[in-house]
């Protein structure tokens, strides 16, 4: 390793392990910091008490406000209209400023005029109590961690607001039903006993559309022809209160045939270089094939951000935002996951458990971060139909492209013959199956899209080279994307590193006879290691997966000079396994350690 690196990475440690002790002392429970609150109270001059006090009282953690003990609630909408504030109280305002205690004042506010309201509020919940709602739904004033109305919707309340007894504003007609229609169903559904909404809706309905008020689907189809359905994320979210919603839903089907369209959205603070590649490489480690990767412009952006989230792109759990919309990742997953029970409990609309991922890659991510700074860098759908919304959102004219780009990875893994069972094994390029063919058992080997080199690259050895070595499985059939070999009861299937090295061990003679043969035929395996070699006790030792076989222009001068022997190049340009470093596998690296130097294999008379 150069000793910058080394020094480099020693650094790094340190500071991670830093950050981490850190965040240990950060995440201690709140009773204990209260202690030190309260040691800091009685100690710190009293102008930071005071200072600490407002920020302890503060109200903007939730959208539930108390107004201020020296306002009523004429003066409060005074107040507002003083200040020139943008809002409207959303509903229930026919007899305002007077208001029964037990009822709460529901506002809609401009983002950009929270703030400017603040003051007009109070911890004494003695007080009249209002809901505060901002249009984007910013930190104390959300539902559900999600603007109250998708920011387009509420905005144009804010746009469409009507003054009442010119002391303060309401919707007009026409936004006040759409509104309170939306509150109804999305966020009350079938518990709506505070209010009579029907009531209330039948007043402000226009005449011609009164049938809309038949039943909560005839309700919600109107909506849906005006624009006012949120997204289908926002839908799943909002169905946590909603049993109308929830049963409109329902459960998605976990059928399944020829894997899953999967989309990652990378949020602006995981936008560099570094974590980007965190990012993809964590994807693909799964594996998942990143079909797309697209960098947002300024029209893909906005559309991310309002149709994505349900509108909220805040810091949510985390103390930092992780910022807007910056990079829409669509992948393929050729090998789903169903989510276990208790998965499903926690996201009850998620069909794939590799999704799962994301969280990993946040806590990758936020590892050596502070904890005031770490954020959630990375957001994604829960299924293929959410996943499919997604790039309609952002950019409708590549549908199309992505379905067919989705219909030809999941065509290649339709299984034409029995499987008896499906091996594990990393499934980066290929899967690997145990299938009866021609009334027998047989291994089949099955290629993603896009990776025919390798295929070919196997196929050559099987079907040419195995006439030639008896070490080699015989092909038996190929397809486009697919071989079979004849199937072996591997003994050292069940092994781990250890105890297959162990039995190995003996197998040193034909081990170098193989890396001999191939030199011999002009190639290097590249990456031969004890995982490619299966044993029984009927047919001996094989050799199976040459994914990388490499057919040198020019063979290198004597055997101990191959790539197999002494390691590739650092200029080779030809394709490499995941996880390469330097010269890659040697045989003293790989080799050596399990049957013993190269020379106790060898001919007396050399190579």
């Amino acid at each position: 390793m150069n000793p910058f690196n080394k020094t480099h990475t020693i650094a790094k440690a340190f500071k991670c392990a830093v950050v981490r002790a850190l965040n240990t002392l950060l995440r201690l429970p709140a009773r204990t910091w209260h202690v030190v609150v309260l040691t800091a109270r009685a100690t710190l001059p009293s102008a930071v008490r005071r200072w600490g006090n407002r920020q302890l009282e503060s109200p903007g953690k939730r959208a539930r406000r108390y107004l201020a003990v020296d306002q009523n609630v004429q003066g409060f909408f005074e107040e507002l209209q003083k200040r020139q504030i943008s809002y409207v109280v959303l509903r229930w305002f026919d007899e305002l400023p007077v208001v029964n205690k037990s009822e709460d004042i529901d506002l809609l506010v401009a983002d950009q005029d929270l703030e400017k309201i603040e003051d007009l509020f109070s911890a004494d919940r003695r007080q009249q109590t209002f809901d505060v709602y901002s249009v984007s739904g910013l930190a104390g004033s959300n539902y559900l961690g999600m603007p109250y109305y998708p920011p387009a919707l509420a905005s144009s309340i804010l746009e469409n607001r009507r003054w009442q007894q010119n002391l303060f504003a309401a919707p007009d007609q026409q936004h006040h039903f759409l509104s309170l229609a939306y509150h109804l169903l999305f966020h009350k559904g079938e518990l709506s006993s505070d209010h009579d909404y029907i009531a209330a809706l039948t007043e402000v309905c226009p005449a011609e559309q009164s049938g809309v008020l038949d039943s909560f689907d005839t309700l919600y189809s109107y909506l849906d022809h005006a624009g006012w359905v949120p997204e289908l994320d926002t839908q799943r979210k909002l169905a946590q209160r909603s049993p109308y919603l929830k049963s409109r839903l329902g459960v998605a089907s976990r059928k399944r045939t020829g894997g899953d369209m999967m989309v990652f959205i990378v949020r602006d603070w995981g936008s560099s270089a570094q974590r980007m590649s965190t990012i993809l490489g964590k994807l693909r480690s799964v594996p998942l094939e990143i079909i797309h990767v697209w960098i947002l412009d300024d029209q893909a952006r906005a559309s991310a951000k309002s149709a994505v989230r349900g509108g909220n792109w805040g810091r949510g759990v985390y103390n930092t935002s992780g910022g807007e919309p910056y990079a829409l990742v669509v992948c393929f997953d050729y090998h789903p996951e169903d989510p276990d029970d208790l998965c499903l409990k926690e996201f009850p609309y998620l069909r794939n458990a590799h999704y799962l991922v994301k969280h990993r890659i946040r806590d990758q991510l936020n590892d050596c971060v502070l904890l005031f700074n770490q954020a959630n860098c990375l957001h994604s759908a829960d299924d293929e139909e959410e996943a499919y919304r997604y790039v309609a959102a952002v950019y409708p004219e590549r549908v199309q492209t992505i379905e067919s780009d989705v219909a030809k990875r999941a065509s290649y893994f339709i299984q034409p013959h029995p499987v008896i069972d499906l091996l594990q094994t990393h499934r980066t390029r290929a899967k690997v199956e145990k299938i009866e063919f021609e009334g027998k058992p047989a291994m089949k080997k099955t290629f993603k899209y896009g990776k025919t080199a390798f295929l070919e690259r196997e196929v050559l050895v099987h079907d040419q080279l195995s006439r030639q070595l008896d070490l080699i499985p015989p092909l038996l059939s190929r397809g486009e994307d697919y071989f079979i070999l004849p199937w072996y009861d591997d003994e050292l299937r069940a092994c781990d590193a250890r105890a297959r090295s162990e039995k190995l061990r003996h197998s040193g003679d034909d081990i170098v006879r193989i890396l001999q043969f191939f030199y011999q035929q002009g190639y290097a395996l590249i990456d031969f290691h004890p995982g490619n070699l299966l044993y029984c006790s009927k047919e001996g030792l094989k050799v199976i997966d040459f994914e990388f076989l490499y057919r040198y222009p020019r063979k290198p001068e004597t055997f101990e000079l191959g790539f197999d022997i002494a390691g590739v190049p650092l200029s080779f340009e030809g394709d490499l396994p995941s996880g390469h470093q330097g010269n890659g596998r040697t045989f003293r690296n790989t080799w050596e350690p399990v049957i013993g130097p190269l020379s106790h294999h060898l001919p007396r008379d050399g190579a």
